[in-house]
Parts: structure tokens; C-alpha cells; sequence
């Protein structure tokens, strides 16, 4: 009876052990879960004012796909539009949808497309853009914002060896006249000078045309 019952005890310690342990491990996952949702909450807010922050307001925008955690863009933003009036809230899916879809480099895009895409209509999508783009920009703009954009990182990526009409066609124009007299309304030089002085900056170097004005 007396090894029943320390047996008995025993198995109870044990137990007791091993809950403690096992709420001790639920108490650390949870903070640490916590910890985890706090950062992610964080990380959201800033990616939220980045992306908005580099819509086509900005001439220099960037195309990213993807936030620096790996997250989907479209997730990292759709908790946060509930906050927001239809009008914003249109305006931010569209440059989600710009950014992760990426339909721009389509030559063919038609605006009406575009709008189906979003669930609206070209009038209310033109409202939109128009408004909430400091440059007031009409949909066609605010499209060739973001082929330019997309041009851009191909032309200051040292390892890209397209020609400048292979980038033109990649960024969705079908002249590379038309491409370059875009390019140069937003960063006011063509393509070929952009991307020179790109690569120069990427390798320390003096770019020709400022050399060239040290000269004078």
C-alpha cells in the first residue's frame, strides 16, 4: 500500500511537472507571439505610409512587389483600409493592384479594364486618381508613373544588359520615341544619360555630363 501511494505521488509530481513546464512554454509562446503581432502591427503602419508615400506623387517612386518582410503588399495593406473612406480606399487598392499585378507593362492596358479590375468604373477611377495625386493626374499619367517607374529599376540594375528599346517594350510602351519623350517630362534627361549615370554612381565614377560641366 505504502509503494501504491509514493508510486501514487510520484505520477502526480510528474504531472504537475510537466503542466508547469507545458504552461511555462504556452506563457513564452504567447509573448512571443504577442511580440510577433506588435512588430507586425508596426511594420504595417510603415509600409502603409511607404506605399502611399510612393504612389506617382513622388517622381522618384519605386516599384516593389513585395515588402521587406516578404509579406504581400495587398496583405500587409487590406488590414488597414477599414479606416478609410471608399474614395481613399479606392485609391489605395489601385496602387496595390498597380504594384503587385503590375498590368502596366501590357502595352494593350485599357482603362476600362483597369476599372473592371477594381470593381469600378473609369469616371470614378479618374475622380480618384485625379484627386488624391498632387500632380492631378489623369489615368493615363498616372499609368506611364509607373511604367517609367518600372523602367527605371531596369536601367540602374547593372546587371540588366537590355537595350534601352528592350526596356522600353519591358515597361510597357510600344515606341521607344514615345518612351524616352515620357522619361523625359519626369526626370528631365533621356534613358541612355540616366542610366550612364546610374552605373557611374553604382561605381564611384564621375558621370560624363557633370564632367563635362566641371570642365567649363
Amino acid at each position: 500500500m505504502q509503494l501504491f501511494s509514493s508510486y501514487h505521488i510520484l505520477s502526480w509530481a510528474i504531472v504537475s511537472i510537466a503542466l508547469i513546464a507545458l504552461m511555462g512554454f504556452y506563457v513564452a509562446s504567447l509573448r512571443s507571439t504577442v511580440r510577433r503581432q506588435a512588430s507586425i502591427i508596426r511594420s504595417m503602419q510603415r509600409q502603409l505610409q511607404n506605399l502611399l508615400a510612393s504612389s506617382p506623387v513622388d517622381d522618384g517612386a519605386s516599384f516593389r512587389k513585395r515588402s521587406s518582410n516578404g509579406m504581400q503588399i495587398g496583405d500587409v495593406a487590406d488590414q488597414a483600409l477599414h479606416v478609410l473612406d471608399a474614395e481613399q480606399e479606392l485609391f489605395v487598392k489601385t496602387t496595390l493592384y498597380m504594384k503587385e499585378h503590375a498590368p502596366f507593362i501590357n502595352p494593350d492596358l485599357r482603362i476600362d479594364d483597369l476599372a473592371k479590375a477594381l470593381c469600378t468604373n473609369r469616371t470614378t477611377l479618374a475622380n480618384c486618381i485625379k484627386k488624391y495625386t498632387s500632380g492631378d493626374l489623369t489615368l493615363l499619367q498616372y499609368i506611364n508613373h509607373f511604367r517609367i517607374d518600372y523602367a527605371v529599376q531596369l536601367l540602374a540594375d547593372p546587371k540588366n544588359k537590355q537595350t534601352i528599346s528592350q526596356i522600353a517594350e519591358a515597361a510597357g510602351y510600344r515606341s521607344r520615341s514615345v518612351f524616352n519623350r515620357q522619361f523625359a517630362l519626369i526626370y528631365h534627361c533621356s534613358p541612355s544619360v540616366f542610366r550612364e549615370n546610374s552605373l557611374c554612381q553604382a561605381e564611384g565614377e564621375i558621370p560624363s555630363d557633370l564632367e563635362n560641366t566641371l570642365e567649363k
